[in-house]
């Protein structure tokens, strides 16, 4: 029992320094996986170390190139044209200075007004302040003087007030005078109604003559009327009114009976036209069938004949 314990203690010991032998040689593929990697990055630095010095000794050089062009005149590098421009632009940088000189100078100008403007601005509010207390002290005269005028005002407006009331007086009997007339205005209108229509001259004849004289006449030609009161009185109306129909039916009829001669005119060019067509066309059939006829009967005639009968088409054949 004591062997199979320790034999299977060694076992397990075996199985232990078999796994850690194992996680050596994963841990040393995953140590040299490392190093090359940390190989390739260290030749990539050192190649971006060169061209770094590359790029350092660049700019050494380029540096001694400007402090070079420095200790000369820039001029001296300038193309002839380039000298030709510049040549031509001084004039304007001139210009320029001047024109910002005199800028200072408006600017100047500009505040001392503004100054100025402050000043009389003072001196302004100073004078309108004073002229205010003037003024109140008029108006305060003038409300004394105001108190007699308001009370002529008010004797005025008394006096206006009276006047307004007789005027509106006058004027609602001037308006009962109009709705008086205007309706003795419809009476007499609807008495002309029931006269009857009359004739332009009458008016003229009777138009000088008083109104007095007038309703007598009136009055005598109503009694007059009523011995014909069973007497249509606007027949003369509709006399005239069935005259001016009749004229319009009369003349409808002369136009429709215009346009039935027009349309039976254009139906029998119609019938004329359908005839010849039938009659053409028949023509050519009856030559086309002799034709036939002719080929399919050796030494045969036949003849296609149209029968008008009862206006009704029919056709025979003779041989």
């Amino acid at each position: 029992m004591n062997l199979f314990a320790e034999r299977q203690k060694v076992d397990g010991q075996c199985a232990h320094n078999k796994s850690q032998i194992e996680d050596l040689k994963q841990d040393i593929a995953n140590f040299n996986k490392d190093k090359q990697s940390f190989s390739k990055a260290l030749a990539k630095k050192d190649k971006s170390l060169v061209d770094v010095q590359n790029h350092i000794e660049q700019l050494k050089a380029s540096i001694d190139r400007k402090k070079d062009e420095m200790g000369t005149d820039l001029v001296d590098h300038l193309t002839p044209e380039e000298k030709k421009l510049m040549s031509e632009l001084n004039p304007e940088i001139k210009a320029f200075k001047e024109k910002l000189v005199s800028c200072k100078n408006d600017r100047i100008e500009v505040i001392e007004g503004k100054a100025l403007k402050t000043e009389l601005e003072t001196n302004l509010r100073t004078n309108l302040k004073r002229r205010k207390q003037d003024l109140e002290a008029v108006i305060s005269s003038a409300d004394a003087d105001s108190m007699v005028v308001d009370a002529d005002s008010m004797t005025l407006e008394e006096e206006y007030e009276r006047k307004h009331q007789e005027e509106a007086k006058e004027l609602e009997e001037l308006l009962d005078k109009k709705n008086s007339y205007s309706a003795k205005v419809e009476e007499y209108t609807r008495n002309i109604k029931e006269l009857g229509p009359l004739t332009s001259d009458v008016f003229e004849m009777y138009k000088h003559r008083s109104i007095k004289d007038l309703k007598k006449r009136l009055h005598k030609c109503k009694d007059n009327l009523q011995q014909f009161s069973h007497v249509n009185k606007k027949a003369l109306d509709q006399y005239i009114n069935f005259t001016e129909q009749r004229e319009e039916l009369q003349k409808r009829q002369a136009e429709l009976v215009v346009g039935e001669k027009v349309i039976k005119e254009l139906i029998s060019l119609l019938d004329q036209r359908k005839d010849e067509s039938v009659e053409r066309t028949f023509k050519g059939v009856a030559s086309h069938f002799r034709r036939v006829f002719s080929e399919l009967v050796k030494g045969g005639n036949a003849d296609l004949v149209m029968m008008m009968k009862k206006k009704v088409c029919g056709y025979q054949i003779t041989s």
